[in-house]
This record gives C-alpha cells, sequence and structure tokens, in this order.
C-alpha cells in the first residue's frame, strides 16, 4: 500500500507526511503503553490474577520505575534480535552449499524439479535457522520481564523472605536497625 501511495504522483507526499506525524505522536504513547503492561504476563502466571486484574497490577508495579524498566527490556529485545540474526548467519551460510552442488548438473534450461532440489537444500536450512533464531528471540525477552516482574515485587513488597520461606531456607537473625551485619566489623 505504501508503494503504491508513494509511486502515485497525486497526495503521496502528504499521505507520506501524515503517516510520519502519526507515527511520531502515537510511538511514544505505544512505548509508555508497552512498559507500563509489559509485567502483566508474568503477573498472570505468578499470583493468578485475570487479564484486567494483571494489567493494573503490572502498572502498578511499574510506577516509579519506567525508565529502569525501559532500558532493561529494550535491551534484551535489542540481545535477542542479534543473537537470533548471529543464529540465522551459519544456517544460511550451510544452506547455500547443497544448492551449489545440485547446480552444477544443471543443463541451460533446467525444469522446475530441478530448480526445487537444488534449492530444497538452502529452504531447509534457512527455515532451521529461522526456527532456533525465534525460539531464543521470543523466550529470552519473556525471562527478562519474569526477572524484572520478581524484581519489582522484592523492591516494594519486600518478597525475598516470603520466598526464602517457600524454599525452605531458615531465617536468620537480622541485626537491629542501624547496626551493620558482622558486629561492624568492616573488611
Amino acid at each position: 500500500m505504501i508503494i503504491s501511495i508513494l509511486t502515485t504522483d497525486g497526495g503521496g507526499g502528504i499521505a507520506l507526511t501524515l503517516g510520519i506525524v502519526g507515527a511520531l505522536i502515537t510511538g511514544p504513547l505505544a512505548v509508555w503503553l508497552w512498559i507500563k503492561v509489559c509485567l502483566a504476563p508474568a503477573a498472570v502466571v505468578f499470583e493468578g490474577r485475570g487479564p484486567i486484574a494483571a494489567l493494573r497490577r503490572s502498572s502498578q508495579l511499574v510506577r516509579g520505575d519506567w525508565w529502569r524498566i525501559f532500558g532493561i527490556t529494550l535491551l534484551a529485545a535489542l540481545m535477542a534480535g542479534v543473537a537470533g540474526y548471529v543464529i540465522q548467519i551459519p544456517f544460511s551460510v550451510l544452506g547455500i552449499f547443497p544448492g551449489m552442488i545440485g547446480t552444477a548438473s544443471m543443463d541451460e534450461d533446467p525444469s522446475a524439479a530441478a530448480v526445487m532440489v537444488a534449492m530444497s537444500g538452502y529452504l531447509v536450512a534457512t527455515m532451521l535457522g529461522q526456527l532456533v533464531s525465534q525460539i531464543i528471540s521470543t523466550t529470552f525477552p519473556q525471562l527478562v520481564t519474569g526477572l524484572l516482574y520478581v524484581d519489582r515485587r522484592m523492591r516494594t513488597e519486600d518478597l525475598g523472605p516470603a520466598l526464602a520461606e517457600a524454599a525452605g531456607v531458615p531465617q536468620q537473625h537480622m541485626p537491629p536497625q542501624g547496626v551493620p551485619p558482622y558486629g561492624g566489623m568492616h573488611r
């Protein structure tokens, strides 16, 4: 659709300008909402909340720490994208070799079946690379989001003792407020 708008003589520039302005206006709002509700899937899984309650819970946990969560989430998404791309490269390179071997025996005018056989190795290798890449690209950011959820709960709701109790770790005696641990000795 964009290509047809740009290639027509009438109104292509106006439509493109409106599209860019619209993206600049709605983009920051979309990013703000994305970070505001990014912890909702973790709230559903860990707390068993419904959709609306999970969205409210995510908004509550993100409050006061939006920029930190934005930075970590963006970094995780970039790392997953780069890792996915790096994983696809060897599969694509390996997929070229069967096609090169198959094309050595082709005539000047190969049949469609000969072309399909020659390309099948490349297609299979590329699809396998994309599968592995997608597994990493979709799971890593979600794992980071789960860790952010636990981190926010530990920072705002003192979740640490409850997690230690659930893990069966015995409670250690904590020194009174104002007294440093280990009797005040510094190393």
